[in-house]
This record gives C-alpha cells, sequence and structure tokens, in this order.
C-alpha cells in the first residue's frame, strides 16, 4: 500500500510539472499562431487590396487553430454590423473575451490589443504600419518566450519530481 502511494504522489507531482511545462509550450504557440494571422492580414492589406473587414474574414476561414479563427470572425461580424461601435472596442473585447482566456498572460494581451489603436480610416500605409510595430514587439516576445521555455520546462519537470520525492520522504 506505502508503494502505491509512494508512486502517485511523485507521479502527481511529476505531472504537475509537466502541465506547467505544456502550459508555456502553448503560450509560445499561440503567441506564434497570432503572429502568423497579423503577416496574412498585413498580406491582405498591402497585395490583396483588401479592407481589414474582408481580411479578417479570410483569416477566420483559413486558419486551423480554433480560438484564432473564431475571434477574426467574430470581428469581422461585429464591424459589419454595428457602425456605431468602435474597431478599438470591438477588437479589445474580442481579444478578451476570445484569446486571452486560457493560456496568454496579462501582457500578452496588452500587446494584441495595441492593434486596436489602430484608426481604420487613414490609408492602409498607416494601417500596415501599425500592424508591423505591434508583430515585431510580438517577434521579440516569442524569441525570448523560446529561450524562457527551453530552461523553464526541464526546470518546471525536474523539480516537480524531486518536490515529489520530498513529499514521499516527509511522510515516510
Amino acid at each position: 500500500m506505502k508503494a502505491v502511494g509512494t508512486i502517485m504522489i511523485i507521479l502527481g507531482c511529476f505531472l504537475f510539472g509537466c502541465m506547467q511545462a505544456n502550459q508555456l509550450k502553448r503560450r509560445l504557440k499561440r503567441l506564434e499562431m497570432i503572429s502568423q494571422s497579423f503577416v496574412i492580414l498585413e498580406t491582405q492589406i498591402d497585395y490583396a487590396f483588401m479592407s481589414i473587414l474582408e481580411g479578417f474574414e479570410k483569416i477566420g476561414h483559413e486558419t486551423n487553430e480554433p480560438q484564432i479563427s473564431r475571434f477574426y470572425l467574430e470581428m469581422a461580424e461585429q464591424l459589419r454590423k454595428n457602425n456605431e461601435i468602435s474597431f478599438s472596442k470591438v477588437w479589445k473585447d474580442g481579444t478578451v473575451h476570445n484569446l486571452c482566456t486560457d493560456v496568454l498572460t496579462t501582457e500578452d494581451c496588452l500587446l494584441i490589443q495595441q492593434i486596436g489603436d489602430m484608426p481604420l480610416y487613414l490609408n492602409k500605409e498607416i494601417q500596415l504600419t501599425m500592424i508591423r510595430s505591434v508583430r515585431t514587439k510580438m517577434n521579440e516576445r516569442i524569441r525570448m518566450i523560446e529561450k524562457e521555455c527551453k530552461v523553464k520546462c526541464k526546470i518546471y519537470r525536474v523539480t516537480s519530481l524531486a518536490a515529489g520525492f520530498m513529499c514521499v520522504l516527509l511522510l515516510i
């Protein structure tokens, strides 16, 4: 009975560490997907001469990530049906409800929300500059998280395993 309890404690602690490591990896993957969606949006505006609304719809239909797809489709729908609501409010509400629900940090969300400050009524060059600026900041954050991930994932697993052994030793 003690052996089963010991194994369960060690395994439980180790799985907790693995969950923490996986959450960091999911955060990194989500940020990479959002950054890629910004590249697609830039391309749609710059080369395909689409409006922001059309770009949102295209990204929403072509993205494989369900949360990002839902986000862009809801943005397009909100902008299409409500002309009284500002783009800033629609974008910021959408990021809170669709993107910032599970793995992204507050800083990540604030960075993504900066796109909402983009004026839709100005020319495409200003819009593209705003998107590129946010994407550049996001890519810097992604590189930082990649470095962090290599180290922290190992630390989470090793530390949680050690914590499991310490708990067992304290209980014996």
